[in-house]
Formats: C-alpha cells, structure tokens, sequence
C-alpha cells in the first residue's frame, strides 16, 4: 500500500497562512547548502520565527517512479499527495545517509517549525507574489531568471518555481521587500490546525 501524507497546500494562495522567508545568518547545513539558525517569515508584516527541524526531510525527486521507487524501500518516507515530494524521518543515521545517496534528487531541504508553536512546515521550491497595480511581472523576476524553473500566473496570485529549492526563502523575502509586489512568500504544505 502506498503511504501518502495528506497535507493542505498552506501557502499566500490559499490564505490559510501568509509567510515569507529571511535568512538571518550566514551559516550553512554542510550536507544540504540550506541556511542555518534562526529564520523569519512575514505574515501582515510582522515576523515570525522559524526553527530548522534537523530530524526531518523535504526531497523532491525528478519523477513519480523515482519517488515510488524511495517510497517502497523506505518505511520512515511518505509521499505528498499529487506531488513528487517525500518527507521522511531522518532521526536513524542510515536514513539519513540514504537520503543524501538518493539518485535522481532534484532538491531536499530540512522542515521547518515555528517557534512559538512547534507547527511543521515544508516548503517546495515554490513562490507565491501579488505585481502591485502597474508593475510588470517581468521587472519583477528578471533579476532571478536564472533559477527560474516555471511561471504560472493566476487569477489569485502568481506562482514561480524554483530550480534551487534553497533560495526560496532568500527569493521571496527580496521579492516581498523590494517595494514591486503586495505579498510575496514561499509556498509551502502543512497539516491543518483546528481550533
């Protein structure tokens, strides 16, 4: 039986949870290139603390075989649904030595939480802006063209996929500070929280 996580896609489009990454240091993960430490994410413009969750992992693989393929032989994955996207528990060392020897990868990055409440996210590589009235989507995205993998635009925002999973955070937050768009953030999927 295929394990498949159901998650919400919980990203600015959905309007369940507004956010936009920053880096705050220069620190990099030796294994993944993904920053260290403390981040932040804007939501109505106030910051919002993350913490990298280090037992945790987001790999996107090239295809849905290759992902079927992780899936079948590795008990601590799950699969996103409608995706090619595995989360996998990566606390057991052999795991995590299995995800970082895993071929046909395009992108893995550890999860997030957030500070004040321990909620996991898990970003995938995609951002999500709002041109504010008269500025070009092109002026925009010109100054990272080189990791852009598609575009979609629609009639509720924009969605931009990126080559490197890893600047998404950077991406967005420079996008959302430059003055040219009314919300910027990257996408991301996580459970839902009832109240």
């Amino acid at each position: 039986m295929k394990k498949v996580l159901k998650l919400i896609r919980a990203g600015v489009l959905t309007g369940a949870l507004c956010v936009g990454f920053v880096a705050c240091n220069d620190l990099y993960d030796p294994d993944t290139g993904q920053k260290k430490g403390k981040d932040f994410y804007w939501s109505g413009n106030e910051k919002i603390w993350l913490d990298i969750d280090y037992s945790k992992m987001i790999v996107g693989f090239d295809n849905e075989q290759d992902l079927e393929a992780f899936i079948a032989t590795t008990p601590e994955a799950v699969s996103f649904e409608m995706t090619t996207i595995a989360l996998v528990d990566i606390t057991d060392e052999s795991i995590r030595q299995k995800v970082f020897a895993a071929k046909n990868v395009k992108n893995k990055l550890y999860a997030y939480t957030v500070s004040d409440n321990g909620h996991s996210i898990y970003l995938n590589g995609e951002i999500a802006l709002w041109p504010k009235a008269g500025v070009s989507l092109e002026k925009i995205l010109a100054k990272y063209e080189a990791n852009i993998e598609t575009v979609k635009e629609l009639s509720i925002g924009v969605i931009v996929q990126l080559k490197d999973w890893r600047k998404a955070i950077a991406t967005a937050n420079a996008i959302h500070e430059s003055g040219l768009v009314d919300w910027c953030a990257p996408d991301f999927y996580s459970t839902i929280i009832y109240f």
